[in-house]
């Protein structure tokens, strides 16, 4: 049976060229940018190749692709029956989180995300596993930054582990489902005492000064 893929995965392919510019990643030691790794994080390039998320021609399968600037050398470098989002790259890998599309819309409860790495160059045909059972399941988001990756637990506050998945730690205890970062600051949200409103904080990468991120109103939006 076709698994269920976002709508977005598909039109990815179709405009993977014009978002190289706002999905580069690697600059500043951050493996992709906040506002892609929101919108799920299908795309980034390492400034000689593209990395892409796409459903393969049968609609059974996703795939992470590889193609050069000129459009040419696509290549697969993993497939699965499972979804795939929020693509990094960094040094000789691209880091990735895997989610149990079939699990997650029949058993909401058993969804059982993981993050893995590939590497680029096609020599790895079986991804590297980085974090099981320790990785928040609704949670879509992870950075790779300052090498090191930023994701939240199972208990919902903010960890860090080594590129190989190793020497995790604590970032923050402050729970949040949310997490942009840049290389010198950590984004998260945390729920208001109003139902279904949420405050947005910042703080430094290693976890301190914490405060609420001011917003900028301009003509009433």
């Amino acid at each position: 049976a076709k698994i269920i893929i976002p709508v977005a995965i598909a039109l990815i392919m179709l405009i993977i060229i014009a978002l190289v510019l706002s999905n580069k990643g690697g600059s500043n030691g951050v493996g992709n940018t906040i506002s892609n790794i929101r919108n799920y994080g299908y795309s980034v390039s390492d400034g000689k190749w593209y990395y892409y998320v796409t459903p393969n021609d049968a609609g059974t399968l996703t795939e992470i692709n590889k193609i050069k600037a000129n459009g040419k050398d696509d290549t697969v470098l993993y497939s699965t029956a499972k979804t795939i989002v929020s693509l990094n790259e960094h040094g000789d890998y691209i880091y990735f989180i895997e989610v149990d599309t079939q699990t997650y819309f029949e058993l909401e409860d058993s969804l059982d995300n993981k993050i893995y790495r590939i590497k680029k160059d096609g020599s790895s045909a079986t991804p590297e596993l980085l974090n099981d059972n320790d990785f928040d399941n609704d949670c879509l988001e992870m950075y790779v930054v300052n090498n090191s990756i930023y994701y939240s637990g199972t208990d919902l506050k903010i960890y860090k582990m080594g590129l190989d998945g190793q020497n995790r730690e604590l970032v923050s205890d402050t729970k949040t489902g949310y997490l942009g970062i840049t290389d010198k600051y950590i984004l998260y949200n945390v729920k208001a005492d109003i139902e279904e409103e949420y405050v947005t904080y910042i703080m430094d990468i290693d976890g301190k000064n914490q405060s609420v991120l001011p917003m900028k109103i301009e003509d009433g939006k």
